[in-house]
């Protein structure tokens, strides 16, 4: 059930409660972006969609990896910026704090804001699973189209995934303080 069950153990012992089931299988988030936001994230998966608009490129993680996993290149439609990436020059602190506290094939990690992918495709590599949201919908299209890419060309494709939506307090939904 949603709230949970409790497994004991058959020695009489004091039993622990399993997770709620809500939180064993991940349920796909509906946007809700107004009729702009759905056009442009239609805009943007129809120009993924072509090859000839949108190639395919890969590219390599070059930053240092401590932990001794093999970090695989990954596949993503073609934009200069992914450059910055290969020369190792963006976001060098956030990659150390992946390194330093995922456990490889133990860490469930949630990426909020997860953009056009960078962070979710390199954790995604090793941790258990690895889930992105993204709010943007030009960004989701990215992002998205970045993790089909490599859902099924990677061996750690298919634990890595994303949805639309932000996180906020109910009471705050549809307010935007700047």
């Amino acid at each position: 059930n949603s709230k949970g069950t409790t497994t004991g153990g058959s020695d009489g012992t004091s039993s622990i409660p399993s997770p709620p089931a809500l939180l064993l299988t991940p349920r796909q988030l509906e946007p809700d972006w107004d009729s702009t936001g759905s056009e442009l994230y239609r805009k943007r998966a129809h120009l993924l969609s072509s090859p000839a608009a949108s190639p395919i490129q890969n590219v390599s993680f070059n930053y240092p990896n401590p932990i001794g996993v093999d970090i695989q290149p990954i596949f993503v439609s073609h934009d200069r910026w992914w450059n910055q990436i290969e020369h190792s020059s963006w976001e060098r602190g956030t990659f150390r704090i992946f390194n330093k506290y995922i456990t490889p094939g133990n860490t469930t990690v949630v990426d909020f804001g997860t953009w056009i992918g960078p962070t979710l495709l390199y954790h995604g590599q090793f941790s258990k699973r690895s889930y992105g949201i993204e709010a943007d919908p030009v960004a989701f299209a990215t992002v998205r189209h970045n993790v089909r890419l490599n859902e099924n060309a990677t061996s750690w494709g298919g634990r890595t995934s994303v949805d639309s939506g932000c996180v906020s307090r109910p009471e705050d939904v549809g307010i935007l303080t700047m």
